[in-house]
């Protein structure tokens, strides 16, 4: 079994998103990966898209501008739970 990487912070730029997916078997062998370990596309606005191993990278969220004000956010896991939403399989 391999060391858990160290993880860098990768900023995702406004306007981008964040996609999480298995490699292709390319990618697999390319980024040496282990079986199982997910890739996370970086989609920038300007179109251009990183790759990168999920098991070494971590994305920040900012602080709100108003510390008290949470619009605009995504909702955490624990907040949807208490807004009645269903995950899980």
């Amino acid at each position: 079994m391999r060391e858990t990487p160290v993880r860098r912070p990768v900023e995702v730029p406004a306007g981008g998103t964040v996609v999480a997916r298995m490699p292709t078997g390319a990618e697999l062998r390319n980024m040496q990966l282990d079986e199982g370990v997910p890739v996370l596309e970086i989609r920038h606005p300007e179109g251009a898209t990183e790759v990168l191993a999920g098991n070494q990278v971590e994305l920040p969220v900012p602080p709100p501008a108003d510390p008290q004000s949470t619009s605009g956010q995504v909702p955490l896991l624990h907040e949807w739970n208490t807004m009645g939403v269903k995950h899980g399989r």
